[in-house]
């Protein structure tokens, strides 16, 4: 069995529950030796809290809870995160030492904090065992740890005088002066941090001595650990001396723990019927209270017995607005959360919620506004730097509001591919156009890249969508239009799925995960050029009969002779033999060869020859893909979900929201990776996700609004430059029937 020799750590081999490691986001618990080193040696050995005369590094070990991820080689610990196995090496750094802060070279005491409250820890004079309390502990362990680096640790054997307790000075003493309490020579001992301004003095018996806690300005520790574990500390008997609820646990450092850095808090209205007991300018008893709801705010008109009359309010009022009405509003709208949500919560929690349509306008009158100017002044920086950028590649989208064809509206946006950031928008509604309202979302807002902001574009990328290819060859011809490798792909395996269920062909759904690589693969290779790209593509007609080399008529014609009379394709011209090295005979076995002139080798001449996928594969070769753009569908979701139909001005302001928000996360480096389990490819896979602000924004926008409610501001709203048409009243242009009417319609047809 090997355990951690640190104090306070309980890590050991005993049972698989202990191996484990505490440490948040540590997936391994290793047991490292004591290097052979004596001058690092000896540092290890005083990061332990232990006397050095108790430590025997050559018998004992340090868990890995006690070193950061930066003590352990790279390469190895990289590795450890894609790959994890019980039996991979993990070596530590030369230069690592347990307990210690690899930036200021200072000790970090670190380990699960479930450790040190109810810990089993050896005394210096390991003779015995004593359980302690978290305080205690932590107590026991800072004075440990400080006697060690300052060299005030006594040696077991002196004779100590006993410290009478009624000497030490009270709490009250030690709060006005903050002075140090010294105890003999070498008593003396620091450990506190500056952030302690006030103590409960408090003896504690290690050994022969009792030690006292002082209070120094000098000492090093961690402020965090020590408010978490002494500010739990604090027995029933002092609650009840002082007439408190026996259950509550003050904290014994308010000063230092009781500092609230939120804004807003939800307060239970018996907690405030206690505030208004008594007056809170005389301290007379009130006698009467009278409380009043303004949406989220409440107010309370008291009276007390010597004729005080004032009110008070949960929000503070500017210009006779409570501020609660309009930030707490716009907050649940940037937060993705609807009216109907707040509602239903409102009356679940029994919680006054501002009337809808107030909920609506005050965001229409101040978050809106808001929002808009943030996205064109965000916009206009984002312009002036693609206007000196010649031949841009962008790629397009759209999405609708709903599943199927019942879409009421389609928002297309364009990203740029270099810094996958959004350029601009488009949102268009039924009613305004007829027909495919992708075409004509795409075409307007290609119409003010273009002329308006003056953008030089090179290649633009979309999905297989043939409207708008025809649009683009019309058009723009001087754009290279390119078809997103991914949506080709999706039809191409379509397409093989339906072919391998036709009789005689089940030999083609082997083959579908192999051809669909190739696609990849000749994608990527062929150097933008689509003749090439096509030869490679059409050699896999050879590949799957077991034909490597088609030099020779006769192997060339076991294919081309399928070839209709007016078929263009295949057609080789410089590629005659596959580009992968020979064959062995196990490799070639992998998947059984189809045979030539078969059902399956007909029906995947018709898929692979087709003279129309076959021209949309030529828009793939210079490798393009519009992936970042379901990154902005996503993030849209949060605010404008399909189930739901939204107003044209909620689309386009909250389509502004997901911009700034995409294009603020769009230089963010930083990621973690982790496994996750594919459906499409039936296996697990790797995934890169990263670390994404979605809030120090919204932060800065209710920050405005509460300020333009203060000055009692109202910005404008301008979305004319998004309205290319007038949005009729109804969709499909009839009229709506009066309730009369539509009853006796029914009526007539016994449907009542």
């Amino acid at each position: 069995m090997v355990f951690c020799c640190v104090m306070g750590c309980n890590n050991q081999t005993r049972s698989k529950s202990h191996a484990i490691s505490k440490v948040e986001g540590r997936h391994f618990l290793r047991f490292h030796k004591f290097p052979s080193c004596p001058s690092m040696r000896k540092k290890w050995i005083a990061r332990t809290r232990r006397q050095p005369s108790d430590i025997k590094p050559d018998s004992m070990s340090i868990c890995s809870d006690h070193f950061c991820d930066e003590d352990y080689e790279e390469s190895s610990f990289l590795r450890s995160k894609l790959q994890y196995t019980e039996r991979m090496h993990l070596p530590l750094k030369s230069d690592a030492i347990p307990n210690t802060d690899r930036a200021t070279s200072e000790m970090v005491i670190r380990g699960s904090a479930d450790d040190l409250q109810q810990s089993v820890v050896q005394v210096p004079t390991r003779k015995r065992v004593r359980r302690i309390g978290p305080l205690e502990s932590t107590v026991d362990a800072v004075i440990e740890e400080n006697m060690l680096i300052t060299g005030l640790w006594q040696d077991e054997n002196t004779q100590e005088p006993p410290i009478d307790p009624e000497i030490l000075p009270v709490e009250s003493e030690l709060r006005s002066s903050g002075q140090n309490l010294d105890v003999g020579d070498n008593n003396s001992v620091a450990v506190a941090t500056q952030c302690i301004t006030s103590c409960r003095i408090r003896s504690t018996q290690c050994g022969k001595s009792f030690l006292c806690v002082s209070v120094n300005n000098d000492a090093t520790f961690d402020e965090k650990l020590l408010d978490h574990l002494l500010g739990e500390e604090q027995s029933a008997e002092d609650n009840m001396n002082e007439g408190m609820d026996p259950t509550f646990k003050p904290q014994l450092f308010p000063e230092a723990t009781s500092v609230v850095s939120f804004t807003w808090a939800f307060v239970h209205l018996g907690q405030l019927d206690d505030l208004f007991k008594f007056c809170p300018q005389c301290g007379s008893p009130v006698i009467e209270t009278v409380k009043s709801v303004f949406g989220f705010s409440l107010s309370i008109r008291y009276l007390c017995s010597s004729g005080h009359k004032n009110t008070w309010r949960t929000s503070p009022f500017h210009h006779s607005k409570g501020l609660i009405n309009y930030s707490l509003p716009a907050a649940l709208s940037l937060a993705g959360i609807g009216y109907k949500t707040i509602d239903i919560l409102g009356r679940i929690f029994s919680m006054p919620v501002l009337a809808k349509a107030a909920f609506y306008k005050t965001n229409k009158q101040y978050l809106y506004p808001v929002i808009v100017n943030k996205y064109l002044w965000q916009q206009q920086q984002l312009l002036d730097t693609l206007k000196d950028v010649s031949k841009l590649q962008v790629c397009g989208d759209a999405s609708f509001d709903s599943p199927g064809y019942s879409a009421l509206t389609c928002t297309y946006t364009i990203l740029e591919c270099q810094t996958n950031k959004v350029v601009d928008f488009s949102v268009v509604r039924k009613g305004q156009y007829s027909g495919d309202l992708e075409r004509h979302g795409c075409r307007e807002l290609l119409n003010v890249l273009v002329n308006d902001y003056k953008l030089d574009i090179g290649s633009f990328v979309t999905d297989q969508h043939t409207k708008i290819a025809k649009d683009m060859r019309e058009n723009y011809p001087d754009i290279y239009h390119a078809f997103d490798i991914w949506h080709v792909s999706k039809n191409l395996g379509k397409a093989l799925d339906a072919a391998a269920k036709t009789k005689d062909c089940e030999a083609i759904a082997s083959w579908k995960k192999l051809i669909i690589r190739h696609f990849w693969y000749c994608c990527q290779n062929c150097h933008g050029d689509g003749d090439s790209l096509l030869e490679q593509w059409h050699s896999v007609l050879f590949h799957i009969v077991g034909i490597h080399a088609w030099k020779i008529k006769r192997n060339r014609d076991v294919v081309l002779k399928m070839k209709k009379e007016k078929q263009r394709y295949p057609d080789f011209k410089k590629l005659f033999g596959c580009e992968h090295p020979r064959l062995t005979k196990r490799g070639a076995r992998e998947v059984q060869y189809i045979t030539a002139g078969s059902p399956a080798h007909k029906k995947l001449f018709n898929v692979i020859a087709d003279t129309r996928r076959s021209n949309a594969m030529r828009k793939c070769a210079r490798f393009l893909h519009t992936g970042a753009l379901e990154v902005i569908h996503n993030v849209k979701l949060k605010y404008l979900p399909k189930k739901k139909s939204f107003s044209f001005t909620r689309s386009v302001v909250f389509m502004m929201l997901v911009a700034i928000e995409v294009n603020i996360n769009a230089e963010v480096t930083e990621k973690r990776v982790y496994r996750q389990y594919s459906k499409a490819q039936k296996d697990y896979t790797l995934k890169a996700k990263y670390k994404r602000d979605t809030e120090s924004f919204k932060v800065d926008i209710i920050t405005e609004i509460e300020q333009n409610v203060a000055n009692d501001t109202k910005l404008p709203l301008d979305l004319s430059r998004y309205l290319f048409r007038s949005i009729p009243q109804t969709f499909h242009g009839k009229t709506m029937p009066t309730m009369l009417e539509l009853t006796q319609k029914y009526a007539s047809r016994k449907r009542m």
